[in-house]
């Protein structure tokens, strides 16, 4: 799959790193942020 880099605040990804730690939802930061940006497509994709 091709890929693109974005940059993220480091306070957003300290976030992300300790939700991680805290819980086995994720895999690792790209699985949060991949979720997290499919979730929001999918809210949007009727409009």
């Amino acid at each position: 799959m091709e890929s693109s880099t974005i940059k993220i605040p480091k306070k957003i990804m300290d976030s992300i790193k300790e939700i991680i730690e805290k819980t086995d939802i994720y895999v690792d930061e790209a699985d949060f942020v991949q979720q997290a940006i499919m979730k929001q497509i999918t809210k949007f994709k009727n409009l």
